[in-house]
């Protein structure tokens, strides 16, 4: 086990390194943070516009990963440039920033888009409040292109396969791992979100300005909050983005904008796109005013210059705290669906759990009583056959007729009645054997039919316990039951899962082997008949032997009728021998279904469990991002008194010299 557990690290070692150095030979990170230089050397030898930007894209995705940490703590601040290449890491406004930056080294202009992204996060129908994500447009070869290194860098892996997951996983050839919940950001630089089309953005991109949607006509909030191609993972890869001339240079006048002047300026149209968002407005209204507070001539004499000038401020900031007030009305709003939405989830689950836990343990149930009930029949099966040994001798040791002499004279009309009650009996013991035969078959059959259904029912439950597994990683990746992963996995596996549970169960709702253990009941109730029979057709033979003078035609007839029942029961006997077996193997299936039926009960109480814990990491999710949304609201609207106080002691100060 240690010489496998060394070579496993050996090969490891062989496997990652070779990756790394390759990665790092095309796309090399430089210790130099001085970003003119790495820019200059990232684009060396590249003749168009083009190439250097695709070469700036893949260094990025190459070399920058996501600050994961930073996101779960919704911290959206500026970063330096300087410190997202010392700590190579960054949040999505890093990125764009970065980008930025150096395409416009190179010569190449670009811009920030904030807006709206359908991620793991959102469900089919959810709607938009704050922009919180920022993605690139870039332009060359006479056309805007848009891109997004965040998400072309990598993704967030929500679990992580443990050490003794590794060691399993290893030894036990791939079958079988540990997973747990451990969020962490897994680097696989991609193309996915490079130079697409507007309509390829379009599933999951919304740009919180519309003249950044690069497609015609442009698309409502509304139209994108009802597009379901996001939720059936499906994107336009072939209609290719409008160029149109007109809003090229509108865009290339956007940004050519400095960043306090765009941001004022945007936060106005993403407010007319989107009226739910009320923090650009607020932001606009403020940078507005603290753009505009050093132009109040403090050193003025003309007293209602100052005042108007402090009066046009206070309006600004007015509208600044009002649109922020609106702001978290909707913060608030938003607060209440997100968690209306993880409560529906949960419900949900919880309901699916208690239908096929509820299922699932009937099953179990059902099947440790259908062993003992195997059991029961193997005994039984085993009994009937000595009791059928026994019969012959019964039969044999009948005493009425050796005891009884021959009629001095025959009595014809008695001797002819014995004679017909003899065939009679006779018929009717053939035609029970037909019944008996008719028994065996009708025990085989359900026989058949439990094993085929014993057979369906594992293959089922199998696939079920294998459908529970998957869905448990996809939940561990943070995937929740609105999400058309999991639909299409859990509604297939209660498509069939009740269909596979009711195969074991026969008309009155019990299982198939109780039938079985029924039927087979009957045959010694059948068997007695044929002896009753039998033995009807001795006192027969006995009382033809008292009404005859000849013992011929009696003793003929009773030895015939001893050899006849022998012959029949020995023939019989096989047959039923044979269910001694086969209820033997079907108390094996069933002990076998029953752990199978325990396994499959385990994989969705364990899921059970997952969901439980994943309940409560998006609720707190939902509470810290309102939190953390309204702390940065409450920052605004407190920067906005801090400057309100101010101007008002301005405009105090004018007041008094008016007078």
């Amino acid at each position: 086990m240690y010489k496998r557990l060394i070579i496993l690290i050996v090969l490891c070692s062989f496997i990652h390194v070779p990756v790394l150095g390759e990665q790092q030979s095309l796309f090399p990170f430089f210790r130099n943070t001085n970003l003119h230089k790495i820019t200059q050397k990232v684009i060396s030898g590249k003749e168009t516009d083009s190439a250097k930007v695709y070469a700036i894209h893949k260094w990025i995705t190459s070399n920058i990963k996501y600050d994961l940490k930073r996101f779960q703590q919704f911290n959206y601040s500026k970063v330096p440039l300087k410190t997202i290449l010392k700590k190579r890491k960054a949040i999505c406004r890093g990125y764009s920033d970065l980008f930025n930056e150096m395409c416009s080294i190179a010569g190449i202009p670009s811009t920030s888009v904030p807006g709206y992204v359908k991620d793991i996060y959102y469900d089919q129908g959810d709607g938009f409040f704050e922009d919180e994500h920022i993605w690139n447009a870039v332009y060359f070869n006479d056309n805007w292109h848009l891109l997004d290194a965040t998400w072309d860098s990598g993704y967030v892996q929500f679990v992580k396969m443990t050490i003794i997951g590794k060691i399993l996983y290893f030894f036990s050839w791939h079958r079988y791992t540990i997973f747990r919940y451990r969020p962490h950001f897994v680097s696989s630089p991609s193309e996915f979100y490079y130079c697409k089309s507007g309509y390829y953005y379009k599933s999951d991109h919304i740009p919180a300005d519309p003249i950044w949607q690069m497609v015609s006509p442009q698309y409502s909030l509304k139209d994108a909050v009802l597009d379901s191609s996001f939720y059936f993972l499906l994107c336009d890869t072939i209609t290719p983005s409008p160029i149109n001339k007109h809003l090229n240079n509108q865009r290339r006048f956007l940004a050519s904008m400095d960043e306090v002047t765009r941001n004022i300026a945007d936060g106005y149209v993403f407010h007319d796109y989107n009226h739910k968002n009320h923090f650009a407005p607020g932001q606009s209204h403020l940078l507005k005013a603290l753009k505009f507070f050093p132009d109040i001539d403090q050193k003025s004499f003309d007293s209602l210059k100052v005042i108007n000038q402090c009066d046009t401020l206070l309006v600004m900031l007015l509208k600044s705290r009002s649109n922020l007030d609106s702001n978290f009305f909707y913060l608030s709003e938003q607060k209440a669906l997100l968690s209306e939405k993880n409560k529906m989830k949960h419900e949900i689950m919880a309901g699916h759990y208690k239908l096929l836990s509820k299922s699932t343990t009937k099953c179990e149930t059902l099947f440790r009583s259908g062993k003992s009930i195997c059991r029961q029949g193997q005994s039984s099966s085993k009994k009937l056959n000595r009791d059928n040994r026994s019969k012959i001798l019964e039969l044999d040791r009948i005493p009425s007729y050796a005891n009884s002499n021959n009629a001095k004279k025959t009595n014809p009309v008695d001797s002819a009645k014995a004679m017909d009650e003899i065939r009679l009996y006779r018929d009717s013991a053939d035609i029970q054997v037909k019944i008996i035969k008719e028994r065996i078959n009708i025990c085989d059959s359900i026989f058949k039919k439990t094993v085929s259904n014993f057979y369906f029912y594992a293959a089922y439950s199998k696939k079920h316990r294998n459908d529970g597994k998957a869905i448990h990683f996809l939940r561990l990746s943070g995937f929740d039951d609105l999400d058309l992963k999991i639909r299409m996995l859990k509604d297939t596996l209660i498509k069939y899962k009740f269909p596979a549970d009711s195969a074991i169960l026969d008309s009155t709702g019990k299982i198939l082997v109780k039938e079985l253990y029924k039927e087979f009941q009957k045959l010694n109730k059948d068997f007695s008949i044929l002896l009753k029979y039998n033995k009807n057709i001795v006192n027969k033979c006995t009382a033809l032997k008292r009404s005859c003078y000849f013992e011929d035609f009696s003793s003929q007839a009773y030895s015939e009728t001893l050899d006849s029942f022998s012959v029949k029961v020995q023939r019989l006997s096989p047959e039923i021998s044979s269910f001694s077996g086969k209820f033997s193997l079907l108390a094996d299936m069933c002990g076998n279904l029953a752990k199978l039926a325990k396994k499959e009960k385990k994989v969705y109480i364990e899921e059970k469990t997952i969901e439980d814990a994943l309940y409560i990491s998006r609720a707190s999710y939902i509470i810290r991002h309102f939190k953390s949304r309204a702390l940065h609201n409450t920052q605004y609207k407190k920067l906005c008194r801090d400057l309100e106080n101010i101007t008002q002691k301005i405009r105090g100060k004018y007041d008094k010299r008016k007078v």
